[in-house]
């Protein structure tokens, strides 16, 4: 019989089911349910946590396999390379074409400050489309997110 604890920890994370890092070793996991939630507490190499499945049967729990999955998608998007750059400045107007663009300011959303552009020949302002316009969540999140999928 397979073990199906790995896939529910799984749909646990892709379902936004937060964990909560209380400090190095612990954390705070809701229940799949949704009725509370369970601490998981890693002594030494071993994994405590305070669910039935866990306490009864002395295996590894969805909320632990749950953690064990977000530390190693942290590790991976430490390490990730989104593997495309933006240009520094545009060469042309997005607009009219003209090649007289300058810097002009900033815009700043959750990701951060985008670099915004001026052109002087038609007077509109630009931001660079990184392909990631209107995204809510990192680009680097999405990426690895994508490369997991397929």
């Amino acid at each position: 019989m397979q073990d199906m604890r790995p896939e529910r920890a799984l749909q646990m994370i892709t379902q936004g089911n937060p964990i909560k890092r209380i400090d190095s070793s612990t954390y705070k996991v809701k229940s799949q349910s949704g009725k509370g939630s369970y601490l998981v507490i890693k002594i030494g190499e071993e994994w405590k946590c305070e669910c039935p499945d866990h306490i009864n049967r002395k295996v590894t729990c969805k909320h632990i396999y749950s953690i064990l999955f977000s530390q190693t998608l942290r590790q991976r998007l430490s390490s990730v390379s989104l593997g495309f750059s933006i240009p520094e400045k545009p060469e042309n107007c997005l607009y009219c074409g003209s090649t007289a663009v300058l810097r002009r300011g900033f815009r700043y959303n959750a990701r951060g400050k985008v670099q915004r552009f001026w052109c002087k020949d038609c007077g509109k302002k630009f931001t660079l489309n990184d392909g990631f316009n209107r995204m809510r969540n990192d680009p680097k999140i999405i990426t690895v997110a994508l490369d997991g999928f397929c």
